[in-house]
């Protein structure tokens, strides 16, 4: 039986992106530690933090295998993605300001097929750097006027 955990869409979530809201939570805790949302209330950055601990510790001792967690056909739509848009050798990103660190978003098909291969919402320096090696550009996004008037 599994334990009770407030966020009960986390067992669904793979390793790497529980891993990513830990770091997430951590952030944001040591960014502003005084900010209420990070130990009160439904949503808590502490009680998330420790529902993905919960959630990592409890595949560890049962020894679950993610593979059985993973929708069927998931690691393959993506191959197939990918393969088509291999002709396509660019990627499209966005600069982003995410709690006064400038993050990369993906904005493609393919940039955000390469987040979800590293397990992240956002692109990492060390990432594109790695796609980079495959043989691929990237082009960032420029911020347009629209909505502004």
């Amino acid at each position: 039986m599994r334990p009770h955990i407030e966020n009960k869409r986390f067992w669904k979530l793979s390793l790497s992106e529980l891993q990513y809201i830990q770091r997430d939570c951590e952030d944001a805790m040591a960014t502003n530690p005084d900010n209420p949302k990070c130990w009160y209330g439904a949503g808590n950055y502490a009680d998330q933090y420790n529902d993905t601990f919960t959630v990592i510790h409890h595949r560890n001792e049962h020894k679950i295998n993610l593979k059985s967690i993973a929708p069927a056909g998931r690691i393959s739509d993506l191959a197939g993605k990918l393969e088509v848009a291999a002709d396509k050798k660019t990627l499209t990103v966005k600069i982003g300001n995410n709690y006064g660190k400038k993050v990369v978003y993906p904005v493609c098909e393919q940039s955000r097929i390469f987040a979800m291969i590293a397990g992240t919402t956002t692109l990492t320096l060390d990432t594109l750097r790695l796609i980079n090696k495959l043989g691929y550009t990237t082009q960032i996004e420029r911020p347009t006027m629209a909505g502004i008037e």
